[in-house]
């Protein structure tokens, strides 16, 4: 017994079973290789982001702006902060406490509308923040 795809109509119903006479094994065998592909980068990006230091340092140089720094980096900037956040507290106020006492919340750009992960440092209570381009 397997998983196997059955493309019907304009979506794509799973079965799990011997459905062999019906499936389409290139179309099956496409998505398996995107889901494969997708996966081994997904945890090739969290790995690369293990935390809060990394991204800040993935960015390059930090540029000043009105509300502190702020540095760029390519990537899926959910999934990331997703990945940082797993061990943190959520607070009242929405942001996310790290045991090192770091704060991360996110939010959408209003300017450019990249995702952005904002980072307040314990010791200097410095805001930076990290946005996300495709």
């Amino acid at each position: 017994m397997g998983l196997d795809f059955v493309p019907l109509g304009k979506t794509l119903k799973i079965f799990i079973g011997p459905v062999n006479s019906i499936i389409h094994n290139k179309v099956k065998d496409f998505i398996i290789k995107l889901l494969k592909k997708r996966g081994k980068g997904t945890i090739k990006l969290l790995n690369q982001f293990n935390s809060v230091e990394s991204l800040i340092e993935k960015a390059g140089t930090l540029t000043r702006v009105k509300a502190g720094m702020q540095g760029f980096i390519k990537g899926d900037g959910l999934t990331i902060f997703n990945n940082l956040i797993k061990d943190a507290t959520l607070q009242a106020n929405g942001r996310y406490l790290l045991k090192d006492g770091t704060l991360l919340s996110y939010h959408i750009s209003k300017k450019t509308g990249h995702f952005t992960i904002d980072v307040t440092s314990p010791i200097s209570k410095e805001l930076t923040k990290i946005r996300f381009t495709q």
